[in-house]
């Protein structure tokens, strides 16, 4: 027995839960019995209506019930549920779960606590006003299906995943008495990719000229950063010679500072009067977006296939590790948090190391020879 099953049941059914509780369905009502027997002879109690007392404190009514009983008292109603055991009210919204989720359990034992709260406050914030009580698995795979069409298949593993941990947590702790995300198949996590940029597509991709697209491919070739951690800047971040994104917009929950050199200046372009980097050129209030398009023109354009905007992050990786560089500088360029205690004491953020490798990355996206590889 559980709590769908109790809603659904039709008049005239009978739902049993082990051998001594039992849901009777009438016309009007829904009333749990208790059941023994004594003496030779099967007895009843009745213990209070469904759904005023849930499945929980019926099955601790029907165990108290059973030791009085037996004990020769006669079972009594148990009294009024207590708040934990009632459904919450209508209104608690995904984002209260997700917001104690993170609260009380993920802030004190995660490794990665970060990560977490980018995925709950990102990429769960459509459903972040949706009522929690009222959420339905189909609700939740119509939107993790979303998820993957935007964002791809990894993006909506690490929701669903997530977003499940939250409802399981809330229920151990009594603020939900249902998880909607019980048997959701998860969408696949896919393999990792591999692709990166050959050097006759590089040199194609950074001679294209589509309006805003082919700059922006060419900026997130030169400093290595996610779609949107680019596609979103605000004027406002740039200060000098470095780009200040603060920690709301990185993936990793943590601000990142990006070494400003002449390439990269060149593709920024003159920022006077302008309230984005990359303005839509529908919506000149907003920051581009369109992203699936805006890759298949590029795509057409550069006559080259088959990749994606993030592999042009793990091109501009492979070509510094291809250049040199050191591993650390490379993480740092990337934004990745250093795993374990390392993590904690190992805090130089190796800007100048950054801004000359960099450099030396955008002299050779800019230069190399359609007709011949990097010599390493």
């Amino acid at each position: 027995m559980n709590d769908l099953a109790c809603r659904r049941a039709k008049p005239g059914s009978e739902l049993h839960d082990g051998d001594n509780l039992v849901l009777r369905v009438g016309t009007r009502r829904k009333t749990w019995t208790l059941v023994w027997r004594q003496d030779g002879r099967v007895r009843k109690a009745a213990l209070g209506t469904y759904p005023e007392i849930g499945l929980a404190a019926a099955r601790a009514a029907a165990q108290e019930g059973i030791v009085r009983a037996r004990a020769g008292f006669a079972p009594v109603a148990p009294p009024e549920p207590t708040t934990p055991a009632l459904p919450p009210p209508r209104g608690t919204s995904v984002k209260a779960v997700l917001k104690t989720y993170i609260t009380r359990h993920v802030r004190a034992e995660s490794r990665d606590p970060d990560q977490i709260e980018w995925v709950a406050d990102v990429l769960l914030a459509p459903i972040h006003e949706r009522d929690a009580t009222t959420l339905t698995r189909r609700d939740i795979t119509k939107f993790l299906d979303t998820v993957a069409d935007q964002r791809g298949g990894p993006s909506a593993y690490r929701a669903g995943s997530v977003l499940r941990a939250a409802f399981r947590f809330s229920v151990r702790r009594g603020d939900l008495e249902n998880d909607p995300t019980h048997l959701i198949a998860l969408p696949s996590s896919g393999k990792p990719r591999e692709r990166i940029l050959s050097d006759l597509e590089l040199t194609a991709v950074w001679k294209s000229a589509v309006p805003v697209w082919s700059r922006l491919a060419r900026v997130l070739l030169l400093t290595g950063l996610r779609l949107r951690e680019a596609a979103d800047a605000p004027v406002d971040e740039f200060q000098g010679e470095q780009w200040l994104i603060p920690a709301a917009r990185m993936k990793g929950g943590r601000p990142h500072v990006v070494p400003m050199f002449p390439a990269l200046q060149f593709q920024i372009g003159d920022l006077d009067g302008a309230r984005w980097v990359f303005k839509s050129p529908r919506r000149f209030d907003q920051p581009v977006s369109g992203f699936s398009r805006g890759l298949e023109l590029l795509q057409r354009e550069s006559g080259t296939e088959g990749w994606t905007w993030h592999d042009l992050r793990r091109t501009t990786a492979s070509g510094l590790q291809r250049l040199g560089c050191p591993h650390d500088v490379i993480e740092a360029i990337l934004a990745h948090r250093k795993p374990g205690v390392a993590g904690i004491y190992q805090r130089h953020d190796f800007l100048p190391e950054r801004r000359k490798w960099l450099a030396r990355w955008a002299e050779h996206a800019q230069s190399v020879d359609r007709a011949k590889s990097v010599e390493t």
